[in-house]
């Protein structure tokens, strides 16, 4: 052929050279292959699409569970060994790959004899022919059991995870490291408005709209810190959510972070509640604790920390208004109560327009307001109560037919910074007695040397009295009632008196709490204690003495008692002393005002043997007339005639009137405030049985009496 090669001898060699390479790339291919089969612990064949043969190895026959006595290996035998069910899968991938549309990647069953079912997975790569055509598949073939099992294990926990969270009624929300949303459950998404779709992949914060309060923005941050912050732990947030469609949700939320088992953070779950509904009574709740549940205003806590607060205020002038409604027992008595709190509701709504912002309008209790002025002197606060004053006069309730009216009385006292909440109170509720005692509808100003001072101390007297009497603070006291004309063997006889020993144990008289005791009725409490004290604790030693008798007032609340006489005879019945050295004094007033009660009480200590004495006669309209009325065994003249008597024509008249009619209907006579010889001559020339005043001696302490007595006995 010469030097030169002709054009088909080239070709051919070319081809040929090709050809060598290609099978040299073929066969290093196969040995990687098998490589990484035994590295896999895999087997390795070949697929020749030309001529359909196959090439397989030793371990390939061992995964299919063939032997070497089985017949050749071809695509039929192998579609023999797959599990029915996965045979059109492999089919399928088969084709891809030898169609050149993919590489070979399939997972199968194999049923093998007395063993549970193989999992393989065959995988593989595309070789083309010389040409350019599909010509090989080669690949590998090995067991996947395990890997199969332990992935569909995690399929059906994740499946699990994903009903559990779906189920519950929590809102679950998971993120990744960069805080995207990479699940949500179904309660999750009903709350914030977004499917699992929509929200996978979004910034959380725009998935949960919770700005934007400064508690808003923590829940995101603290998604955020639980991932960062390993010492974080699980982190509680309360905000409001709002979703896409415009709805509100108070949310409460816990972040905990999901960390990998070598504790690498991989994301945050968050766990969000509604809590609207127990936020909503938690609401309710705290505004019953502080608010009247008639009226809706403030009540009497609210308005204690009000006033506190306008007491600690010095930067302005404020006032206090103590509000009471005139003439409110007519309502309730006449309509009912129901009617009496409807009245008061539409009262309310009233007096509403004269508090401005700032002030503050709370029921105290009862009938009775008060009202926090801010910003207001006490002439503007004396104004601004009596423009309420008027408002309330004009206001009509219409109830079943009939109209109802009825003002307020209103007590104001500046409010001072140096002045304790429930001093200023008390001064704005004696300011109100005031006004009431001036005609109702009215306003007073509480000052310091007025007739509502007054009242107030009196409240004061009253609130510590019963604390006096359980401290047992009082002591007794005696006066001696003297024979005008003494007589050999006549008995002595004293007035038992009551004193009080205050908080620092000052002795403070009668007049100082007496007063105050009749008036908040709690002088019974005191007359029992007087009673018990003098026929128990003395009664011993008084009967032992043998010619004393002593007196002991009862006031006109204790006349009311139905239960008087009873308590009396319990007493006489646990003590030695005998109820004829007993004299019960009753005032001609409690007498008068309680002509019923006062008569059953006098006959029914009358019948246990004691003496009854009219008290202050004199004073009363009509006391001769009523004097018939009243089986009395002794009339004490009012001091106050007697005082006059000397310079009064009136009064001696009515000191003798009364002594010719009081021993016309069997009585002995009593002549208090006796001074001086002159009066004690007068009335002894009247014919006056007893005297009783300073010129015999003033009131001692009962105990030293007694003792004194008992040492001259």
């Amino acid at each position: 052929m010469g030097a030169r090669l002709s054009k088909e001898v080239r070709v051919t060699l070319l081809a040929q050279d090709h050809q060598e390479e290609t099978v040299d790339w073929r066969v290093r291919l196969a040995d990687r292959a098998r490589a990484a089969a035994r590295a896999l612990d895999g087997g390795v064949w070949e697929w020749n699409l030309l001529t359909r043969a196959f090439t397989w190895d030793r371990r390939t026959y061992d995964l299919l569970g063939l032997t070497d006595a089985d017949e050749a290996l071809d695509l039929s035998v192998l579609f023999r060994c797959v599990h029915p069910h996965d045979r059109a899968r492999l089919a399928e991938a088969l084709q891809r790959a030898s169609g050149g549309v993919e590489d070979l990647d399939c997972r199968f069953r194999v049923s093998l004899a007395n063993a549970r079912p193989r999992h393989l997975q065959i995988q593989a790569e595309l070789i083309e022919s010389a040409r350019g055509l599909p010509g090989r598949l080669v690949g590998t073939l090995r067991d996947v059991t395990s890997a199969q099992k332990l992935s569909e294990a995690l399929v059906e926990e994740r499946e699990r995870l994903q009903v559990t969270l779906g189920s519950i009624g929590e809102a679950v929300v998971t993120t990744d490291l960069d805080g995207a949303v990479t699940f949500l459950n179904d309660a999750a998404a009903a709350m914030v408005g977004w499917t699992l779709e929509e929200a996978e992949g979004r910034p959380l914060g725009e998935v949960l709209n919770v700005g934007p309060g400064l508690s808003d923005a923590a829940i995101l941050d603290a998604a955020a810190r639980v991932v960062t912050d390993p010492s974080s732990g699980r982190l509680r947030q309360e905000a409001r959510l709002t979703t896409r469609d415009g709805r509100a949700f108070d949310i409460e939320s816990t972040a905990a972070p999901m960390r990998t088992p070598l504790g690498e953070g991989i994301g945050a779950v968050l766990v969000l509640r509604d809590v609207t509904e127990a936020q909503e009574l938690q609401r309710r709740l705290a505004h019953a604790a502080t608010h009247d549940a008639l009226t809706g205003l403030a009540n009497r806590s609210l308005f204690q920390d009000r006033l506190a607060e306008a007491v600690a205020d010095t930067t302005g002038e404020h006032a206090l208004c103590f509000i009471d409604v005139d003439r409110f027992k007519i309502i309730n008595d006449s309509a009912g109560h129901l009617a009496g709190d409807r009245f008061l509701a539409a009262l309310v709504d009233v007096l509403q327009p004269f508090v401005r912002e700032g002030d503050t309008l709370a029921r105290l209790g009862g009938d009775e307001f008060g009202l926090v002025l801010r910003n207001r002197s006490t002439a503007e606060a004396e104004q601004h109560a009596g423009d309420m004053a008027r408002a309330a006069k004009d206001f009509r309730f219409g109830w079943n037919g009939r109209v109802y009216s009825a003002g307020v009385s209103v007590g104001v006292a500046r409010i001072l910074p140096d002045v304790e909440a429930a001093e200023l109170l008390s001064q704005a509720d004696a300011a109100c007695y005031a006004a009431k005692n001036a005609g109702r509808g009215r306003v007073v100003v509480f000052q310091p040397d007025g007739d509502a001072a007054r009242r107030r101390q009196e409240i004061v007297v009253a609130a510590d009295l019963r604390q006096v009497i359980e401290e047992n603070r009082l002591v007794l006291y005696g006066q001696e009632i003297v024979p005008a004309r003494p007589e050999p063997g006549q008995k002595r006889h004293y007035e038992v008196l009551v004193r009080m020993f205050d908080r620092d144990y000052q002795l403070v008289g009668a007049a100082g709490f007496i007063p105050a005791a009749e008036r908040f009725a709690i002088m019974d409490e005191v007359d029992d204690w007087i009673l018990r004290e003098a026929i128990q604790r003395f009664g011993h030693r008084i009967a032992q003495l043998g010619d004393l008798e002593i007196s002991l007032n009862l006031s006109a609340n204790s006349i009311d008692n139905p239960a008087l006489v009873q308590f009396v005879t319990g007493l006489l019945e646990e003590s030695p002393l005998p109820a004829s050295a007993l004299t019960f004094e009753i005032t001609e007033s409690a007498a008068l005002s309680h002509i019923g009660a006062a008569s059953r009480v006098m006959a029914g200590l009358k019948d246990l043997g004691c003496r009854i004495a009219l008290d202050d006669f004199g004073m009363g309209s009509s006391s001769l007339s009523y004097l018939k009325y009243f089986p009395a065994d002794v009339v004490k003249l009012d001091g106050s005639f007697i005082t006059n008597m000397l310079t009064s024509e009136v009064d001696y008249a009515i000191v003798r009137s009364i002594n010719d009619l009081a021993h016309r209907i069997g009585a002995k006579t009593v002549a208090e405030f006796v001074e001086d010889e002159a009066t004690l001559q007068a009335v002894t020339e009247i014919g006056v049985d007893y005297v009783q005043g300073y010129i015999h001696g003033g009131p001692k302490p009962l105990e030293q009496i007694v003792k004194a007595l008992s040492q001259a006995g």
